[in-house]
């Protein structure tokens, strides 16, 4: 559902009227200064400075939210599934790790190192045993508003003891499949990953300057807050994502 290929691909139509814009045009003639108008060199021209996010979402908001719709029915389904399994059933949670991880770039057994057989039913099981709390935590986010510290704080708090659980069966600290995961059991828990951190970091005009996934939900919080103070509608966290991966690649 999540993937660079399909991306680019959606743009390459675009990509001509695109760059009669004065985005584009920086942009073609940063790429241009390193020798290069490759989406390579596009994209480390977008890393080299700050972009204002409300410009850009003016230019490119709706054509991310129409290439985000072809996904809907299956992250529906995703929604569906974490909604009616909880985590005292260690084959359902198998099932959300292995769907959310490979719909989603971040499956669980993608590594420089082959992990050993059975890995996923073996971080079910440890998934598993964060329960009740790991459901309790669920539900005290979804009581919160996106906003403010306190949402931050226990966002940041869940994804990273889920994080921190995934390592013990893989040896890496998983942040951006349990950023994934527990979105799809809170919604409006922001994704992580090279991208989504990428484009935030971009983006924001914020003085956040922390890498961890609290500092990224900082800056997802003040994009949203620019977004929806000049009047965008239906800014959320997958909405969000939408754009940046679409604006991003």
């Amino acid at each position: 559902m999540r993937t660079l290929d399909d991306a680019r691909g959606a743009r390459a139509g675009e990509s001509r009227r695109e760059r009669s814009g004065g985005t584009a045009r920086n942009l073609s003639k940063c790429a241009a200064e390193a020798g290069s108008d490759t989406p390579r060199a596009l994209i480390m021209a977008k890393r080299r400075r700050t972009w204002n996010i409300v410009s850009e979402a003016r230019r490119y908001w709706k054509a991310s939210q129409r290439w985000g719709e072809q996904w809907a029915t299956g992250r529906e389904m995703l929604i569906e599934l974490c909604a009616r399994s909880h985590h005292d059933d260690v084959n359902a949670t198998v099932s959300k790790l292995w769907l959310i991880g490979r719909s989603h770039s971040a499956a669980l057994e993608r590594s420089h190192v082959p992990g050993p057989p059975g890995v996923y039913l073996r971080a079910a099981a440890g998934v598993c045993a964060m329960c009740p709390s790991l459901d309790f935590e669920f539900a005290r986010l979804r009581r919160l508003k996106a906003s403010g510290s306190t949402f931050r704080e226990r966002a940041a708090s869940c994804v990273d003891r889920l994080a921190t659980q995934l390592s013990a069966e893989t040896g890496q600290y998983k942040i951006s499949l349990a950023s994934k995961y527990v979105h799809y059991h809170v919604c409006s828990v922001p994704i992580y990953d090279s991208i989504s951190a990428s484009a935030f970091r971009a983006l924001d005009t914020s003085k956040v300057r922390g890498l961890d996934y609290s500092s990224h939900v900082a800056r997802f919080q003040s994009i949203v807050d620019q977004l929806t103070s000049v009047g965008f509608e239906g800014v959320d966290a997958r909405s969000v994502d939408d754009f940046v991966m679409w604006w991003w690649t």
